[in-house]
């Protein structure tokens, strides 16, 4: 099996006892996370050339077992036992999954107008916002960047997002942007932009047949 080097991100020194010792600690600074979270440190090592040659690369939260109830190295088990595919991901929430018929209509639940938000960046920046409207197999939606990628996985994945973060970092349309940058969730401090970069994942297995994709399946014991 190809190399499988998954990071875990935390922001404050009490997270660290969360961490999973199968994972390599990734400190990102909560001044630096607060915009973009997660996405601003897969642009980061992206820029970095960070995704091993023939390896996997992943980068998840300091939350990762608190919601997922695997431990980490279970998950890299899991995917050594499974070669072939591009991308490896596990998805917490099983039940939203069967309970909306896409991240979308489950992002307007949760963090409503959310798609109408998604569907004005899609149209700015000439990605096709019909696919906001179909319905999605539950077995691709994903709510969490808990996901393992190689080179031609973090390729694609940056070339389908980079032009979403790019528009939103120079928007010019000051309503829109206040709309983006309003907090959009109940329990946490987050604009719109971490509940938008997240449900991406997703729409890029809908958008693009030739990526080999597998999630975890829960066994019944979990």
């Amino acid at each position: 099996m190809s190399q499988i080097k998954i990071h875990q991100i935390y922001y404050k020194n009490e997270q660290k006892k969360n961490l999973e010792a199968s994972f390599h600690p990734y400190y990102n600074d909560s001044n630096v996370g607060k915009k973009w979270f997660e996405y601003g440190v897969f642009k980061k090592e992206f820029e970095k050339r960070s995704i091993p040659l023939n390896g996997f690369i992943g980068y998840m939260s300091w939350k990762f077992y608190t919601k997922t109830d695997v431990h980490g190295k279970k998950f890299i088990e899991f995917i050594e036992k499974n070669p072939g595919f591009d991308v490896y991901f596990i998805n917490p929430f099983l039940m939203e999954s069967l309970m909306f018929q896409s991240q979308w209509e489950n992002g307007e639940f949760h963090h409503r107008g959310i798609t109408e938000i998604t569907n004005n960046v899609f149209k700015s920046i000439g990605y096709d916002s019909h696919i906001l409207e179909k319905p999605q197999k539950s077995d691709i939606q994903l709510y969490s960047n808990y996901w393992v990628g190689n080179e031609s996985f973090w390729l694609k994945y940056m070339s389908y997002t980079l032009p979403v973060y790019r528009y939103v970092e120079n928007l010019t349309d000051t309503e829109l942007l206040k709309l983006i940058l309003t907090n959009a969730d109940k329990k946490i401090q987050a604009t719109y932009i971490p509940f938008i970069m997240e449900r991406l994942f997703t729409l890029l297995l809908m958008s693009d047949s030739s990526i080999r994709y597998m999630p975890y399946r829960y066994s019944n014991s979990e």
